[in-house]
């Protein structure tokens, strides 16, 4: 089972985790964006690591900045299956 690995830390992070932002700084792959949540303005993916077994919430902006091609593959899938259930 999966599970969000949040950081108890006294940075204020809304439960997101800097190890999400550490994976990214040594080159870990993501794999998928999962969900996106805002949580007291910020926006943050639930991010699935390759060859990692939890998933993480990493701020969208450096979610933004480093996996550019999957944000925006997500976006579009959901906006295509929008689109194919407002048709039906």
């Amino acid at each position: 089972m999966d599970r969000v690995v949040e950081d108890g830390g006294p940075s204020g992070d809304s439960g997101q985790t800097n190890e999400g932002q550490k994976r990214i700084q040594k080159g870990y792959v993501a794999e998928k964006l999962e969900v996106v949540t805002e949580e007291e303005g910020e926006r943050t993916f639930l991010v699935r690591w390759k060859g990692v077994d939890e998933v993480e919430l990493v701020q969208s902006r450096m979610v933004r900045l480093h996996v550019t091609a999957l944000v925006i593959y997500f976006y579009e899938s959901r906006i295509i299956n929008a689109a194919k259930i407002s048709v039906q």
